[in-house]
């Protein structure tokens, strides 16, 4: 191969690789209009949902909403606003009835974000149902229990979960056994280099053809296959579908360039390696660059553990005197592999993590936990094979590299896993609403996050009883912490969502930044009438 020619390949490598990609935090739905369970006197005009960070992509089944007959109502395109963070839809009319808002976006480190919540419409005559509850202090909520977060760390598993864990297990192996395969240029005869090149060109070939699944699976679940212009949209305008593409270029580019030159060889991993880092949690942390870095030095010293494994298993069966002169340089890289991959994950999960003891808290990190003990077991098995080789010259060591093997697949499909998972449990929106004979309460927090946030309490009243005297709001850390008054000030009176017939609406509000660290906080809600008598509510909420 000429020398320019390898120049313009390597280059096409690099500039494919080095795409820039916008990086965040983890995309959230944090406002809603209408809200969730609300009665409305009158058709909503739009519905409008707000996000913690900007979308990448929408479609016509981005936001849509349906009756309660499950058929959708024909309505307008949805619309980015916001500076993209906000997606707003133009409704009809809607008549009596309970409708459901369905959404689906795409955040920016590819993962979809998509729910649902119901709203009800009623007739200018009717009132809401009221629900009998007794005023006063209303029950604290406790968090879900510990059985219930273990329980769900593989029942959530969906089929996208597997396609993604097994394409990631056929990554690491084919990069894998690249690198062992520059790494053994030299001191090997023609035909030993014929026989790695056959065995990487198969799992090349496996690789392709599961990585094509994976993006057709990508698409489809983003937008679909209806409007092409949609699927090139995602494909080259997201952070995900921009490195899913790139990873696709380069595996194709890889089918004529691979094994022939050295050079090219290792570029074409580092760039595979580098774009591969843009998909899941590093591409939106705060930190892009640090977690970047390590995400490479993890899928690295993954790959060079893996290639070496699959080496020495194809290796131990026909061609023993082969894999007795290199398993020693196997142990030894896998060793140091094993130790960048503890210390790489350990930072990573630092970086990830607002608060270490979430890793008892989430999905994430009881999925993280397994794999620790997973790794501790990879530890002990690779002890086993030096002690046996190294020291006592044993050569019967070939079950326990298959189980290293298998301890691997393992590792692989659980950091695949990972990937999907959202590290911290997700903050959403306070909307917390009691109803009373007397007195009706709701109190939101937007964002409800560690910051600036808007409070805002309503109240209603009977329509004799006049203004409130007061009402007023407190916020507590606990369990030490000292109260925090938020001022609220009243705002002009506007018409009820809810429609309380006989009762008159006032709402207060603030913009406050006393809500400032993640912790259990206690918020205390008072209300005074004219007459002087008192309703208080507490509630305990969690803030991630």
């Amino acid at each position: 191969m000429g020398r320019r020619l390898r120049l313009t390949l390597c280059m096409l490598l690099l500039v494919l690789s080095l795409i820039p990609i916008q990086a965040f935090g983890h995309t959230a739905l944090v406002e809603m209009d209408p809200k969730p369970d609300s009665q409305l006197a009158q058709s909503p005009e739009h519905v409008l949902l707000l996000f913690s960070e900007k979308l990448e992509a929408i479609s016509d089944q981005s936001l849509f909403v349906e009756d309660d007959a499950g058929k959708s109502i024909e309505a307008g395109s949805a619309e980015i606003g916001n500076k993209g963070k906000s997606i707003l839809l133009t409704l009809p009319e809607l008549s009596k009835g309970t409708y459901t808002v369905r959404y689906h976006v795409m955040s920016l480190d590819g993962h979809m974000v998509e729910g649902d919540y119901d709203f009800t419409v009623l007739t200018d005559k009717e009132a809401p149902t009221q629900v009998t509850a007794d005023y006063g202090v209303a029950p604290i909520e406790g968090d879900q229990s510990f059985q219930d977060r273990w329980s769900s760390v593989f029942t959530e598993i969906a089929a996208v979960d597997v396609l993604r864990m097994v394409y990631f297990v056929i990554f690491l192996l084919f990069v894998g056994m690249m690198i062992w395969y520059v790494v053994l240029w030299r001191g090997r005869s023609n035909e030993d280099a014929r026989r790695y090149r056959n065995w990487i060109l198969q799992i090349q070939r496996i690789h392709i053809l599961v990585l094509i699944v994976v993006v057709v699976e990508f698409v489809q679940q983003a937008v679909g296959f209806d409007d092409w212009q949609l699927v090139k949209d995602i494909l080259f305008h997201t952070t995900a579908g921009t490195s899913w593409s790139v990873i696709l270029v380069l595996s194709l580019i890889g089918l004529g360039v691979l094994q022939r030159n050295k050079f090219v060889d290792v570029v074409w991993i580092l760039a595979v390696v580098a774009t591969m880092t843009q998909i899941g949690h590093a591409a939106s942390s705060h930190y892009r660059i640090i977690a970047s870095i390590l995400t490479a030095i993890h899928l690295l010293a993954a790959a060079i553990w893996a290639g070496g494994l699959l080496f020495l298993i194809l290796l131990w069966g026909r061609y023993r005197h082969i894999a007795e002169k290199l398993i020693l340089k196997f142990s030894n890289a896998s060793l140091i592999a094993i130790t960048l991959l503890v210390l790489s994950g350990i930072v990573s999960s630092i970086l990830y993590l607002n608060d270490i003891s979430y890793v008892f808290e989430t999905r994430w990190g009881y999925i993280l936990l397994i794999k620790v003990v997973v790794v501790v077991i990879v530890i002990i098995i690779g002890a086993v094979i030096r002690r046996r080789f190294i020291r006592n010259g044993h050569l019967r060591v070939g079950t326990w590299i298959k189980l290293d093997f298998v301890m691997l697949l393992v590792i692989a499909s659980l950091a695949a896993l990972l990937t999907a998972v959202e590290p911290n449990p997700p903050n959403e929106p306070l909307h917390w609403h009691v109803m009373g004979q007397s007195v009706h309460m709701t109190t939101e927090i937007t964002p409800n996050i560690p910051g600036d946030n808007r409070f805002a309490v309503t109240v209603w009243l009977p329509e004799k009883s006049g203004d409130p005297k007061t009402v007023s709001m407190q916020i507590t850390m606990e369990p030490e912490g000292n109260p925090k008054n938020i001022a609220l000030t009243k705002l002009d009176r506007r018409a009820s969502d809810y429609g309380f017939g006989g009762f008159n609406e006032f709402t207060f509000q603030a913009e406050s930044d006393q809500l400032d660290h993640a912790g259990t906080w206690l918020i205390d809600i008072e209300v005074t009438n004219q007459q002087g008598q008192t309703w208080t509510y507490k509630k305990q909420i969690r803030v991630y």
